[in-house]
């Protein structure tokens, strides 16, 4: 899964729903006006595909509006919450998320990378298949990490101590078809593909198909709704010990400059709600403060990206000064999940469905009402496994000890991917929607990947037989 996203709001639509105006949804509900045969003849919007090339959208990866205009995205918030923990609860309840997003299929596969969230994913699914009778496949793709580590070796380690009954087939990233020419994934109406190798995960999705099976899952979205927030430093002042502990990983992952982060989310709690809410923003996002547009981004539809971008920014402040006042580990579990927008019944990449466990709607809405801050738990035995809490809990007592207590990154490996994937933005340029010398000088790996998404879009949305407007 991507990196953390926000919640836009769609301007092109007729309103906002949610406090403050925000447009958001974890999980949305896309208003389908149309389906792929039945675009022919319609027009699509040329400014609400420039957004698609904000600060925004391309650092937080979502959907900022339909491309089609009279199309909104209807997404329902889901607050923040603070409710109690409980161990068998949260493992029942994702026991029921792992079943509904199998459903009725008789070989379900997981895509398995090694690591915890994955990891739950195939184990719950194991469970569910030997009480139906199902046959479970689980699919790898094998790529070195950051720190010169393959997948396959983590993977294979864990799937021998967790004693899955499954069958196993694994696929050299660099080796699958269309590593250097990609392949190009299923076209969605709905909007240009948020998130990265789409190649591999097309690949990944028709190994599924050849190998028979009817529904494959993923670990996305554990992070992000599971994973412990930052600044929990004050509601965590109430447990001496656990602050104790707490504050050391903080001083471990950022000496100095992170302890003074924790120092101004503390002050931040008796700060006006629309001071705190900017100085949170600016902590912790300075990234988006500059909303210029990426370069690549054409004259004629830098302004309106510009006034969206502000319009957005300003939303989300505002929410957070109602919703969060000066809570910025509420803020940060919020801002972590929304919006987790790509609805996987329309962006799967290929013929075989896709499905998350961990963004089943139910399971989100329960998720996201506990108390963030108690998603960390001292008593682990390292910083991961702390920061992971919910989710080494679904995992029984006597398999915990064996789990990974490192996260794999493979940052270098997708921004290789991005580079290698650009082709050709013929059809943005020619519509007056990319300048085709400043896109030349664009290094950015998520700005790439944006600016071929958006090409393929295009490109698919006329071979169906509709047009720019």
């Amino acid at each position: 899964m991507a990196a953390s996203a926000r919640v836009p709001a769609d301007r092109g639509d007729a309103g906002s729903r949610g406090p403050g105006g925000v447009a958001g949804a974890l999980y949305p509900s896309y208003s389908r006006a149309y389906e792929p045969e039945a675009v022919a003849g319609r027009a699509f919007s040329l400014d609400r595909l420039a957004l698609y090339l904000s600060v925004p959208s391309i650092s937080f990866e979502f959907h900022p509006a339909s491309p089609w205009p009279d199309v909104r995205l209807d997404r329902p918030l889901v607050p923040v919450g603070n409710g109690e923990w409980d161990e068998a609860r949260l493992q029942g309840e994702f026991a029921r998320a792992v079943e509904r997003c199998i459903g009725n299929a008789r070989r379900p596969a997981v895509l398995f990378s090694g690591g915890l969230d994955s990891g739950a994913v195939l184990c719950y699914a194991a469970r569910h298949c030997a009480a139906t009778g199902a046959r479970l496949v689980a699919l790898l793709i094998d790529m070195i990490d950051d720190a010169g580590v393959r997948s396959s070796t983590v993977a294979l380690r864990l799937l021998d101590e967790l004693d899955v009954d499954c069958e196993l087939y694994s696929l050299d990233a660099e080796m699958m078809d269309g590593w250097q020419q990609p392949q190009s994934a299923p076209w969605s109406p709905v909007g240009p593909r948020i998130g990265g190798i789409p190649h591999l995960l097309g690949r990944i999705n028709a190994v599924a198909e050849e190998l028979g099976c009817d529904v494959l899952l993923t670990g996305d979205g554990s992070d992000e709704l599971l994973g412990a927030p930052r600044f929990i430093g004050v509601p965590l002042a109430r447990h001496p010990r656990t602050l104790a502990r707490y504050l050391q990983d903080v001083w471990s992952a950022g000496r100095w400059a992170a302890l003074r982060m924790e120092a101004l989310a503390a002050l931040a709690r008796v700060m006006p709600r629309h001071a705190a809410a900017r100085l949170y923003w600016t902590c912790l996002w300075p990234e988006l403060c500059d909303l210029t547009p990426t370069p690549a981004l054409a004259d004629a539809y830098r302004s309106h990206v510009e006034t969206w971008s502000a319009d957005w920014l300003q939303e989300i402040l505002d929410w957070h000064a109602a919703e969060h006042g000066g809570g910025w580990h509420r803020a940060d579990a919020w801002d972590a999940c929304f919006p987790v927008d790509d609805d996987l019944s329309h962006f799967a990449n290929g013929a075989v469905p896709e499905r998350a466990p961990f963004l089943d709607p139910a399971f989100v809405r329960y998720g996201l009402g506990l108390n963030s801050a108690e998603r960390y738990d001292a008593d682990l035995p390292n910083e991961y496994h702390r920061r992971k809490a919910p989710v080494i809990s679904l995992y029984p007592p006597a398999q915990r000890a064996v789990l990974p207590t490192v996260k794999q990154l493979y940052g270098d490996g997708l921004a290789r991917h991005e580079r290698a994937r650009v082709r050709t933005l013929e059809r943005s340029v020619a519509l007056g929607l990319v300048d085709a010398e400043r896109a030349a000088g664009v290094t950015n790996a998520a700005v790439l990947g944006r600016l071929q998404a958006v090409e393929d879009w295009i490109r698919s949305a006329e071979e169906a037989g509709a047009h720019g407007a």
